[in-house]
């Protein structure tokens, strides 16, 4: 009914949630006193192994423009094949915690507009146990500074962040620096609604440039690449629940080892606004 859709659209800063890019960071912040729980299950195929994991987010809205946030990543099966053996390894366990600070620097919510910019800060702390075969994650705590923007519009979302994260050293080996740039555009196929289904369709496009590894202060030649994903993701979401799913595929690779080449990646979750 016509009047529903008017008065969606005059209160859809407020009442309809926020999307983000589904493989990466973005500038969604929660109000004051609330919170933000996502749960999400990533797949990734690399060339003869493969990563699963179970990703839970919770944020918390410290007030209207500051709001803090952990992740838990718990690896349920990484699997890389042995080339000298020829065995298939596997090994799970709890990767990086994650603790971030969003601080939104500007936002403009007017008629049926949303615009935000945030700032992003966070450190990733080592919990998996360095004898993991194959290797989950290291032991350095890792440092990230990122800056998100979004518009979000009736029919029309647009989304953008770019990211550095500082690898640290440990055990005399370095992990190489990654810079990561993300590009979304979405849309609306059909008016709001506040009491019926929700769906969004974006097309996200993340870059990542990954530095090579330093062992005792020598550079590994082997090391390092560049690798440029995209594919189609949906939102589906009803009051303050919202689904998501996607899939990626990459585009362009630029990589020193072939082992750990990319074939595809998807994830599917869902959110809880409190």
């Amino acid at each position: 009914m016509w009047y529903l859709f008017f008065i969606s659209f005059m209160l859809y800063p407020k009442v309809f949630n926020a999307h983000e890019p589904l493989f990466a960071l973005g500038p969604e912040i929660i109000r004051k006193g609330g919170y933000v729980i996502e749960s999400a299950i990533e797949y990734e195929r690399l060339g003869s192994g493969s990563n699963t994991h179970l990703d839970t987010h919770i944020m918390y809205g410290i007030n209207e423009t500051l709001a803090i946030s952990v992740s838990m990543p718990f690896f349920l099966s990484t699997e890389k094949l042995d080339e000298t053996t020829g065995i298939l390894k596997k090994s799970a366990g709890l990767g990086k915690i994650e603790t971030n600070i969003k601080y939104l620097v500007y936002k403009d919510y007017d008629f049926g507009k949303r615009d935000q910019v945030v700032f992003i800060g966070g450190i990733r702390w080592p919990t998996v146990a360095r004898d993991k075969d194959p290797f989950l994650e290291n032991q350095a705590v890792d440092f990230l500074i990122s800056a998100a923007v979004g518009r979000e519009m009736l029919y029309s979302s647009y989304f953008g962040t770019l990211t550095y994260i500082i690898k640290t050293p440990s055990y005399n080996q370095k992990e190489g620096d990654q810079i990561m740039l993300t590009f979304a555009a979405g849309f609306r196929p059909l008016p709001i609604d506040y009491y019926k289904l929700d769906w969004v369709f974006y097309v996200e496009f993340d870059g990542i440039l990954t530095l090579k590894e330093t062992a005792m202060g020598i550079e590994d030649k082997n090391s390092g690449s560049i690798v440029f994903f995209v594919g189609p993701i949906v939102f589906i979401s009803k009051k303050n629940i919202l689904l998501k799913a996607g899939i990626q595929a990459p585009i362009l690779e630029q990589l020193n080892d072939d082992h750990h080449k990319h074939d595809y990646r998807f994830a599917v979750g869902i959110d809880f606004h409190f």
